[in-house]
Order: structure tokens, then C-alpha cells, then sequence
């Protein structure tokens, strides 16, 4: 007699339904738009899905796992797919996939796909630390010293420096989140305003001794080098110790910052990288995402660029290109745009940032309390970061807060400043 075939399981025929719906969906489906990498992860992609409700974030892992268990049963040896990481936010839903050529071309015809883009590696715009000393603090009372023109120069208009480095305000009640790497603490520059509040890498306590968050948290709001003197610091850690950074964890830092920001607040993005979809996206998110009101938001500031050598056009890098940003470029101490500088009609500000005093980790058995002097895009963007702080302390509306810093920077006052860029310097009035 024939022998009946087994009953089949309610998860089998689940499973099997997904196959089946998938694949027939994606015979015929368009290919999603497909975004290249100047400097691509290889086989990594960052995948944008669409929001189709409760389950949207579910259903989609659903159909890669049933599409990896079929090229399994197959044994073709092509078809992979690994999930390494996800963003289930209000506003983004977001994969991070490893992905052959064969499932990268199944994945952007999933209906649900809006985009796939190359995750990129971002170099960019991280500060230059050099002349490592603790030996030349400023103390209260002393002429302007090495390492202190940018403070003396934002607060006036004259190109003579006055040696006033004082600001009518200090960003008291203001977070300024630092989307970088790890913050000393307890450097006395930050007086205890400081703490760490994620680290997306998972890499609590590995801290590093030089290259972290410190430097240009100490320029927007440290006590003796920096703008906001009152101002609450906030550390999101997005970098190794080698100052590695890919687009996934700049995306998960800035998407940190959307839920769980508090108002009112500066978000200060020290790193810029070539024309990243998901970076410019999450970075205007973060500008509207928070606003109910007027006073609701997050002030974004972000690096325009720097390179090692002449520097290049900021409308090549994210998330500066973005309109609703703050895109800062970098002066030396005699106003003129420095060579490492990218320029071009997508900054929107030039500020101090070579040769700039600044904290820094050092580590030693002195503990943290060391200087050094810095440079880069990343740090004249934190000096743009301390006068947000400073306006939003004062009680100016977020939303006003990029028009302000436009309209009071000082004209005509930056030399060499590059095709298309603003000839426009930061401003801040002084305090009495």
C-alpha cells in the first residue's frame, strides 16, 4: 500500500508561504535605488525599508532568514545574507547587512526596500592633536595665551584681538551631545558636567588616550578653553580606539540622539564622510524630529571636512550637504581658510580651529588633566557648537538658533576662503 506523506507542521507551511510570497514578489520587482561608497565596507549595505506598521521591522528579517534557509536547502553556495545590526526608530528603519552580489540584487527588489546604500568608512574631519602639554593653563587674570585666539577672536569683529574672551552667556541648562568617542570625565575642564551616556559599539571602559570626544567637548563647553562654560555634556560613543568609524555606528549614535535627546540641545557631529545617504538622512532627522514648538529641537553642527592635503568641496560630504545643519569650515589665526579646510557653497560658517588649546585624555598617573593643541574642521564646528549653546541659554528659540549664528558672524573677513563659501566668521557678543 502507498504510504501517506507526513502531516506538515504549522511553522513549516509558515515558512514555506514566506518563500513563496517572496520569491514571487521579487521575479518581477524593480530594483530599489542603489547608492555607492567612495570608500565602501566590502559586502557591507545599509538598508532602508519601508514603515508598513507594527511588524514592519519583524516581517522583513523574516523573508532574508526564509530566503537564506532556501539557498541553504539548494547548496548553491551563493545567497547570503547576515543581519549584523538594525535601527527601528520613528523615523528610520534601517539594516545592516552582509550581503554576496547574488542577495544583493534580491534584496533591492523586496517591495518593502526604499534603498540600499554601500556602508562607508568615515575618515574625515576627526581633530589632529599635537604639542601634547599640561604646562600652560591658562590662570585667571593672565594676557591671551598660545593655543587661546579662537576664544578671542569669536567675540569681536575688529581682526585685532582684544584679549576679552568672555560671552554673554554661558549655555547653562543646554546638553550638547557629542556624537565621537569617549569623554575624560573628570578632566577639570568639564567640571563634572560630563558623563557618558551610550556607547553603540558595546565597548564599555575602552577608553583611548588621545583620540576621543574629549577634545571637542573641551572647545564647546570646557571651563578654561571652551565657549559654553555651563553647559551639560553629553558623550555618544561611535568610534574605536583607532578612530575607526563606519557609517552604521555614526547612523546609531546621531538615531540615539532622536529618541532620547532632551531639550534643549546641541548635537555636535565631529566627522564627515562622502555623500552617505543614511547619515544625511538621520541628521535632518534629528533637526525636526524633536520639534513640537518653536523652543523644541536639537541644533545640529557638523565638520565640513578636513584632509591631509588642499581640502575640497563640503557639497561632497555628509551630513554637511544637508540644508538644515550647521556646516563649519576652518580658519587659522590670521582669518584665512586653512589649505586641510573643504570650502564651497554647502558651508555655512567659517570659525577658529588651528592650533586651538584644548583638553585631552592623556592617561597618565597625573590622570586627565592635560592640554594640547588641535586642529581640524571638527574643531572650529565645536566652537559653533558652545555659541549654539550659548544663544539656546539665553532663551532663543531652537528653531531660530542657525539664523542667529548666520546673521551676527562678522563679513568679509576670511581670507581665501574658496570657491563658493560664505565669507562669513563666527560671532558672539561679549560678556561685561
Amino acid at each position: 500500500m502507498p504510504t501517506s506523506s507526513p502531516q506538515l507542521s504549522a511553522d513549516t507551511m509558515q515558512v514555506h508561504y514566506l518563500i513563496v510570497l517572496m520569491l514571487g514578489t521579487l521575479a518581477c520587482g524593480k530594483l530599489a535605488p542603489f547608492h555607492r561608497s567612495k570608500d565602501p565596507v566590502p559586502s557591507q549595505y545599509l538598508v532602508r525599508i519601508e514603515d508598513a506598521g507594527e511588524d514592519t521591522m519583524n516581517d522583513f528579517r523574516l523573508d532574508l532568514v526564509a530566503e537564506n534557509d532556501r539557498n541553504e536547502q539548494e547548496g548553491t553556495g551563493f545567497g547570503h545574507i547576515k543581519v549584523k545590526g538594525e535601527i527601528d526608530g520613528t523615523n528610520l528603519k534601517l539594516f545592516h547587512l552582509e550581503l554576496d552580489y547574488k542577495s544583493l540584487e534580491l534584496v533591492r527588489k523586496h517591495p518593502s526596500v526604499l534603498y540600499v546604500e554601500e556602508e562607508t568608512r568615515m575618515r574625515m574631519a576627526a581633530p589632529v592633536q599635537s604639542d601634547v602639554s599640561n604646562m600652560f593653563a591658562r590662570q585667571d587674570g593672565e594676557d591671551t595665551a598660545d593655543g587661546y585666539y579662537g576664544l578671542d577672536r569669536i567675540n569681536q569683529i575688529d581682526t585685532a584681538l582684544d584679549g576679552n574672551m568672555t560671552f554673554d552667556g554661558d549655555g547653562f541648562g543646554v546638553n550638547i551631545y557629542v556624537v565621537d568617542a569617549s569623554i575624560a570625565l573628570l578632566h577639570k575642564e568639564l567640571e563634572c558636567r560630563a558623563r557618558m551616556v551610550t556607547d553603540v559599539l558595546d565597548q564599555p571602559g575602552e577608553d583611548c588616550a588621545q583620540r576621543d570626544g574629549t577634545t571637542i567637548a573641551s572647545v564647546a563647553a570646557g571651563k578654561g578653553v571652551g565657549v559654553a562654560k555651563a553647559a551639560t555634556v553629553l558623550g555618544i560613543k561611535v568610534t574605536d580606539c583607532d578612530n575607526e568609524l563606519n557609517e552604521m555606528n555614526f547612523v546609531e549614535g546621531i538615531q540615539w540622539v532622536i529618541d532620547h535627546g532632551r531639550t534643549p540641545c546641541v548635537a555636535l557631529l565631529g566627522h564627515a564622510c562622502a555623500e552617505a545617504t543614511s547619515v544625511d538622512l538621520v541628521a535632518e532627522a534629528l533637526t525636526q524630529s524633536l520639534y513640537s514648538s518653536p523652543n523644541e529641537g536639537c541644533v545640529v553642527v557638523t565638520a565640513a571636512g578636513t584632509v591631509s592635503e588642499d581640502g575640497g568641496n563640503a557639497c561632497t560630504m555628509s551630513p554637511g550637504r544637508t540644508h538644515s545643519v550647521i556646516n563649519v569650515a576652518e580658519t587659522n589665526a590670521a582669518d584665512g581658510k586653512t589649505s586641510s579646510s573643504f570650502y564651497g557653497p554647502c558651508v555655512d560658517i567659517f570659525a577658529p580651529g588651528a592650533k586651538i588649546k584644548t583638553a585631552i585624555r592623556q592617561q597618565t598617573v597625573d590622570g586627565d588633566d592635560d592640554y594640547t593643541l588641535s586642529y581640524g574642521t571638527a574643531i572650529s564646528a565645536a566652537f559653533v557648537a558652545g555659541v549654539a549653546a550659548v544663544h539656546l541659554g539665553n532663551d532663543v528659540p531652537t528653531s531660530d538658533v542657525k539664523e542667529r549664528i548666520l546673521t551676527d558672524a562678522t563679513p568679509c573677513v576670511v581670507g581665501d576662503e574658496g570657491r563658493g563659501s560664505p565669507d562669513r566668521m563666527l560671532y558672539v557678543a561679549p560678556g561685561e
